[in-house]
């Protein structure tokens, strides 16, 4: 029977020495190195096309949203669906290609973790180090529990040490790809324990976006911040006459390293240019023209109203809000 480590007690200065700076980003204000993060969404939303995106971007150290990146080679797991999968990363950027290893056939991830660890651990310090492990989906890769929840629990707190343990000693991002419950898009299906576990988690929707749209949010972040992350849209890349879907920023729209009061700002300023046109106007028409979500939307004109800028009921400007968005040759003119 192995003895157990000694108890360890941290002073204020220990704390201070090794905690006292900013954490080490993969993504910034996302996924942090030795951290875990998730993607939840319903089915059929935009998980893999997003997981995808990211992994790209890791691989080629391209900004996701505004977001800087430490770039770094990434290993995807994608025993879901891994032919379509595959596919899709068909229409990564040359420069990602060759940092991108995908893992199409595996059994679990209790054994395919410690041949990761392996192949990541060898690449430490190097030029090829791997910087983010992508398992797309958590429910294809991880093993199955036949007994209670109890037993799921324990199954899934091991699996999540495991993954935890990998990504520290191996300095990268673990980022997990999961299902939503059937009734809450923002709670990830099964073991309450994943959640718990995990240090970043991210929502995938399409709220107020149509169908060519993908909305992040955060709801869930141990460092940064959560709510609205960005938007990305869905369009199309043709590969040797293949057509494949892939994601590109939405414009002005994106969280990156703005802080939340410039984003708000932003999105106050384009709510009153749109009331500022014709009408009649109704919180849906704004959202729309706005790219905006519904769920937004309220708060946003709680804001205007309580800044003058907005009559207290309906969607009419104010003379302050007609003023401050009247075409600057107008101002001139008088």
């Amino acid at each position: 029977m192995s003895t157990p480590a000694p108890l360890q007690l941290r002073s204020h200065t220990d704390r201070l020495r090794d905690r006292a700076k900013p954490p080490d980003w993969t993504i910034a204000g996302l996924l942090v190195r030795g951290g875990i993060g998730a993607l939840i969404a319903a089915p059929g939303v935009g998980k893999t096309l997003l997981g995808v995106h990211l992994a790209g971007c890791v691989a080629s150290g391209t900004p996701f949203l505004g977001r800087s990146i430490a770039q770094g080679q990434v290993i995807y797991l994608c025993p879901d669906s891994p032919a379509s999968t595959e596919r899709r990363m068909l229409a990564l950027p040359a420069e990602a290609q060759p940092n991108v290893f995908s893992v199409p056939d595996m059994t679990s991830l209790i054994v395919a973790v410690p041949e990761v660890r392996a192949f990541a651990k060898a690449r430490l310090g190097t030029a090829k180090a791997i910087g983010l492990l992508v398992i797309d989906t958590w429910d294809a890769a991880r093993n199955h529990a036949s007994g209670g929840y109890a037993e799921q629990d324990s199954l899934t707190e091991s699996i999540m040490g495991m993954l935890r343990g990998l990504a520290v000693d191996c300095n990268l991002s673990v980022l997990i790809l999961h299902h939503c419950t059937r009734s809450n898009e923002n709670r990830a299906r099964g073991s309450l324990v994943f959640d718990a576990k995990c240090d970043w988690i991210g929502n995938v929707g399409r709220q107020g976006q149509g169908e060519d749209g993908l909305l992040l949010t955060t709801t869930k972040a141990r460092d940064g911040e959560a709510g609205e992350v960005g938007r990305l849209k869905i369009v199309t890349k043709t590969i040797d006459g293949l057509v494949l879907p892939v994601l590109e920023d939405v414009p002005d729209l994106v969280g990156g390293v703005l802080r939340q009061s410039d984003i708000r700002e932003r999105r106050q300023d384009l709510v009153l240019r749109e009331l500022a046109g014709p009408g009649p106007h109704t919180k849906q028409s704004v959202a729309g023209a706005s790219l905006i979500p519904e769920g937004s939307m309220v708060r946003i004109m709680d804001a205007l109203r309580a800044l003058g800028l907005v009559e207290p009921k309906g969607f009419k400007l104010t003379a302050r809000g007609r003023e401050m968005t009247a075409p600057e040759s107008n101002e001139d003119a008088a």
